[in-house]
């Protein structure tokens, strides 16, 4: 079944439906109930069925909210990629996602953290001070690693490829 095929199914229309009681019937941007509802995926799960999406990929937006929010994505999506990726490593976007998945999912949770990371990477003192904290971990996590290839040789008698996925925080 193709995609477009799965929006006709019964296990998505009951999906949909589940999704607009859960967000109260109302956009979840602009809070109308007047214009015509849409479930928005907030995001997309390669060969997965859209009704086996959790709902925390769906959120209900009125017609107007949900065309500028597509037409939006694509745009700040590329421009955050291209922002991001000339600053920062493969590395660097695991530990953002992973600092992102520890956050509490409520209602303004995520305009709060835009916020207070908007403004503090535009200020340079306290940038400044994030960096130096920044290289500190680094400099732990290397010496944690470092311990345990020491105590890995010493067990083993050869050295290990390193993996900071073994490492705590």
């Amino acid at each position: 079944m193709n995609y477009r095929e799965q929006y006709k199914d019964p296990r998505w229309q009951k999906k949909r439906l589940e999704i607009l009681q859960r967000d109260e019937w109302q956009c979840k941007l602009c809070s109308t109930k007047e214009e015509t509802l849409h479930v928005h995926h907030r995001y997309y799960l390669s060969g997965t069925d859209i009704w086996d999406y959790p709902n925390t990929a769906f959120a209900t937006l009125c017609e107007s909210c949900h065309e500028t929010e597509s037409q939006e994505l694509k745009e700040y999506t590329q421009l955050f990629l291209e922002q991001f990726l000339s600053r920062f490593w493969a590395d660097d976007l695991r530990e953002l996602a992973y600092g992102f998945s520890c956050l509490p999912a409520t209602v303004y949770k995520q305009q709060l953290v835009i916020s207070g990371l908007s403004t503090l990477l535009a200020q340079p003192n306290i940038l400044d001070d994030l960096l130096e904290a920044y290289y500190e971990r680094v400099r732990m996590r290397r010496a944690q690693w470092e311990a345990k290839q020491k105590c890995t040789e010493a067990q083993h008698g050869e050295p290990h490829e390193p993996s900071l996925s073994n490492l705590s925080c």
